[in-house]
């Protein structure tokens, strides 16, 4: 049975533990030989503070998996819709500093697995489910939240088609 104080900024139980990911060595023990951080590290407003934490919390020669939408480099279009998308807070990793990112906080980047096509047809069937629920999402939400919802996951989708946001998998071993 888990239970949060949800007032608070870190909640735990014996299986489960939220909290800022950059203080992360705080309110979790080390010992983990597999780490994964699932389409979450382009939220972090300190993507190396986690990385560092991560390193901290892991065994010698531990295993770090990121599952993460990715750009090819921080290029001014990439960065204009990550700024328009995000509000300034997100941020795919970029594809040409991924070995320097995770290098610089210890670990060494052992395979990119690349899953754009992947990610262009997951948001290609949201968008087609988002379009075949418009009536009963306007009877819950209304239709400026149909609207919202189309346009949003319409919008990734289209910056992945044209090649700017993609996502891939990253492997790397803990040094």
């Amino acid at each position: 049975i888990y239970q949060c104080d949800w007032s608070s900024d870190v909640c735990s139980s014996d299986l489960f533990a939220c909290g800022p990911a950059g203080e992360a060595s705080q309110y979790l023990e080390p010992g983990f030989a597999l780490i994964v951080i699932f389409n979450a590290l382009y939220t972090f407003p300190d993507q190396q503070a986690a990385l560092r934490e991560a390193w901290k919390l892991a065994t010698p020669g531990a295993e770090l998996r990121i599952f993460e939408y990715t750009a090819k480099s921080a290029a001014p279009d990439v960065e204009s819709f990550c700024e328009r998308y995000g509000r300034g807070r997100w941020r795919p990793v970029m594809l040409d500093q991924a070995e320097k990112l995770l290098g610089d906080t210890g670990w060494r980047l052992e395979e990119v697995t690349d899953l754009t096509k992947q990610y262009a047809g997951w948001y290609a069937n949201l968008v087609e489910k988002i379009e075949g629920k418009k009536l009963e999402i306007i009877q819950q939400g209304g239709e400026r939240w149909f609207d919202y919802a189309l346009r949003r996951y319409q919008e990734l989708l289209d910056v992945i088609r044209q090649d700017l946001i993609g996502g891939a998998i990253f492997r790397a071993t803990r040094v």
